[in-house]
Formats: structure tokens, C-alpha cells, sequence
């Protein structure tokens, strides 16, 4: 990775959500004014459905908000911004960390503070190496499972307000900054006769020690690799071994993954036509983030990444938008110090059924790469599918129901087995 590339990426991809703009058709006037808003949950860890909640909370502030500013649509994102940072915070601790914490019955808690920082806790030691790989990792990852639920929605106009593109950027962005201002794994220096400046530069050992949770995740692998005690690393009484080659071989992959999630095409879109058509002129609803191919069809691409017990991964969806749902299929690589392996899927969203029923299904199928931490081996599947539908004028139902073998996939049970989730909807 090279500095001088990654500002002309960035403007391609601002280009991308220009090119999207033409011909981008304008919100339907009788779209409605209030919601959707979503109160549910799910088989833990419920990342989906309690980001769902999330995304209504701050679907319920920014509607409120454009009550008192509708003549100045230009305020919005001095508060629409603002919390969602709020949100996105909650939804990594609450719904990340502790949706895995929950899973495993660790029994975790939460602390707050007023700059919008905040911990989470476990009062039970996690049992094994890939509960406490799921557990460090399992904010970014629900921040990344609200993002995609977000970006789905834009990609169906009127499915979810304008506002929620802040919501969009704060949660994609989760995975990649933290990643980035994460240290290079390396002994920290010592103080040296006339530098006592080198005594205050963090390391990665004190970001492992304050609970760093890439930090912990990298540290995590390499302890896998070594079968040490899962006690242990989650005491912080592991001493990291900065002579390991494959702890920075590791550092470099999430890196990898950083710069992949962040260089999504259909984000900076949303983000182009958040500032131009929200911001700007005032739009509630935002126009799909793809490129117009006629007669309400339309086609996009995205990147997301996602780190793992054994492996990273990278994933490179395609979408392809009609006026009776969003067909997509993406390829993904699952790369482990050892070898790179291969992943696919495809589903449907929200299949238009009826006059307000939509439906949607997807699968996913990919091989585990052989991996010193050998926590799984073979192929992992998944399957899904949610229904919403109308059951008064104002509210409705989603319910939703999925299959898997054991093993890891991003905001769903790591052991095998079905996973459920139901809620209400409401829109005005």
C-alpha cells in the first residue's frame, strides 16, 4: 500500500457517486414523512435486527430534527452526525462485543462516558480462543452487518430516510479506522539517555493492555497459534511474541481489509447524493447509489471486509437493482497466513410479494484456507431468508429465519444450528 494512491481512489469513487447522480430520478412526493422505525431482535448475536433498532433511533431523532429545521436543510448533519457517532458506538459495544459476549454467556456489561467513549466488560473468562477471537472482533463486525443493512435499504428507494448515510459512513468506517490507528506490532522502545520523549509514544503492547481490540484480535491469533490459555490473553498476562513473522504478517492482512472496506463505491455515492439532494435541497429520501441502466434498473458495486478467528476477509459485491427487488452476488477471499480460500453467495432483497409484502433470501458457501490456528477446516454454508408484511395500515411484521453448519460468517451464530428473529414496523 502506497499514500499517494489512496487519495486518487477516493476521487474515483467521488466520480462514481457523480456518474450515479445522472439521470437519478427525485424522491416520490407521497413518500412517507415519518420512519420506517423497527422495534425486534433475534437469535444472538442479534447484529442485525438490534442494528435495525439502532437505525430507527436515529431515524426517530433526525425526523424529529427536520420538524424544527425544514427551512434549513443545510443543519442536518450538525446533528445527524453527531449521533450517529452515538449510535455507532452503541451498536459496537452493545450489539458487537456484547451480542458475542451474550452468545457465549459471558455475561458482559457496558460503561459509557460523555466524549462518547465507552468499554465493555465480561464477568465470565471466555472458554476458547475462538470465542475470545469473535468477542474482540465482534464490534467492527456489527458496525459492518448495520452497514450493510443500510446500504441495502438506500439501494431500494424509499426503503430508509436520507439520514441514515451518516449512519452508513460512522459504521462502514468502524472497521477501517480502527485498523488504522492500531500500531505496528513491535517491542515498545525503551527511554534512551537524552529521548525521554520515546517513554510516551503508545505501543502496540499498551494498546493491547488498554483493550485495543485489534490489538487483542492479532494478539488472539498468535496466541492460537501457540495454545496458550484464553484466560491468559483476556487478562492481559500473555506476553506477545514480537519475533513472531506471522503476527506481522497478520498486522498486514488487516491492513489489506482496512483499505478494501473503506474504498466502497456505493458509500461515497450515498455520501455524494447525502450532501447534494439532503443536505442541500432537503430530500428525505435519497435515489439509489448506482449507476442507471434504464427503466428503473440500475447497477452497483461494493467492498466490505471482515476479520476472523483463522483468516481475513475481503468481499467485492454486485448489485443489480429492478424495480421488483435487488438481486446481488458477491465473491469473497478468506486469506490465513498459511493460504487464500474462496467464498460466494447471491440473494434477493426485498422481493416485492404483494402491494406492501416484500420477501428476502440469500446463501452463502466458501472453503476454510488451511490455517496454523486451526480453528475450522472444509466448507462453511449459510442460509436466510425474512419476510415484512402489512398487518394495519401504519405497522407490519418482519420475521426472519436461518440455517448454518458451525463455524464462523459475520453477525450470525458460530455454532451450527437455526437462528430466528421477529419484530414490528412502523411507518406514517
Amino acid at each position: 500500500m502506497t499514500k499517494p494512491r489512496l487519495p486518487l481512489l477516493i476521487t474515483a469513487f467521488f466520480v462514481f457517486g457523480g456518474v450515479c447522480a445522472v439521470a437519478a430520478p427525485l424522491e416520490d412526493p407521497a413518500a412517507p414523512r415519518f420512519g420506517p422505525y423497527f422495534l425486534g431482535h433475534e437469535t444472538e448475536p442479534a447484529m442485525d435486527y438490534g442494528g435495525r433498532v439502532m437505525i430507527s433511533l436515529h431515524t426517530a431523532v433526525s425526523d424529529a430534527g427536520s420538524i424544527l429545521t425544514r427551512r434549513f436543510p443545510y443543519v442536518a448533519p450538525a446533528y445527524e452526525l453527531p449521533f450517529a457517532v452515538l449510535i455507532s458506538t452503541l451498536q459496537h459495544e452493545v450489539h458487537g462485543h456484547g451480542a458475542r459476549g451474550r452468545e457465549y454467556n459471558l455475561k458482559p456489561s457496558y460503561g459509557f462516558g460523555l466524549d462518547f467513549s465507552a468499554y465493555t466488560t465480561i464477568d465470565r473468562y471466555p472458554r476458547s480462543m475462538e470465542q475470545l477471537s469473535a468477542l474482540a472482533a465482534g464490534g467492527t463486525e456489527a458496525n459492518s452487518i448495520m452497514a450493510r443493512r443500510i446500504g441495502l435499504d438506500l439501494c431500494r428507494p424509499g426503503s430508509i430516510p436520507a439520514s441514515s448515510a451518516t449512519m452508513l459512513l460512522l459504521a462502514k468506517l468502524d472497521l477501517s479506522v480502527y485498523i488504522a490507528s492500531t500500531s505496528k506490532p513491535r517491542a515498545p522502545r525503551e527511554a534512551e539517555p537524552g529521548r525521554a520523549d520515546a517513554e510516551d509514544k503508545t505501543s502496540f503492547v499498551d494498546e493491547f493492555e488498554q483493550g485495543n481490540d485489534i490489538a487483542i484480535y492479532l494478539a488472539t491469533r498468535q496466541a492460537t497459534r501457540r495454545e496458550a490459555d484464553p484466560v491468559d490473553v483476556w487478562l492481559r498476562d500473555y506476553e506477545i511474541d514480537f519475533d513472531d513473522p506471522l503476527l506481522d504478517k497478520s498486522y498486514r492482512q488487516v491492513q489489506d481489509v482496512a483499505l478494501w472496506n473503506a474504498l466502497d463505491p456505493m458509500l461515497w455515492a450515498s455520501m455524494f447524493f447525502y450532501v447534494r439532494d439532503h443536505a442541500i435541497k432537503g430530500a428525505r429520501m435519497l435515489p439509489a447509489p448506482a449507476l442507471p441502466i434504464g427503466d428503473g434498473y440500475g447497477l452497483t458495486v461494493g467492498t466490505r471486509g471482515s476479520i476472523e478467528p483463522q483468516s481475513v476477509s475481503r468481499f467485492l459485491d454486485i448489485y443489480l437493482l429492478t424495480p421488483v427487488a435487488v438481486f446481488g452476488a458477491y465473491g469473497r477471499d478468506l486469506r490465513s497466513t498459511d493460504e487464500t480460500a474462496y467464498g460466494f453467495g447471491a440473494g434477493v432483497y426485498r422481493l416485492t410479494l404483494g402491494a406492501r409484502a416484500k420477501a428476502s433470501f440469500s446463501g452463502d458457501i466458501w472453503d476454510w484456507p488451511e490455517a496454523p490456528e486451526a480453528q475450522y477446516n472444509g466448507t462453511g454454508w449459510n442460509a436466510v431468508g425474512e419476510i415484512e408484511f402489512p398487518i394495519g395500515p401504519a405497522l407490519g411484521m418482519a420475521l426472519k429465519a436461518g440455517y448454518k453448519n458451525a463455524g464462523y460468517f459475520p453477525g450470525v451464530p458460530t455454532a451450527s444450528g437455526a437462528y430466528l428473529g421477529g419484530g414490528l414496523t412502523a411507518t406514517f
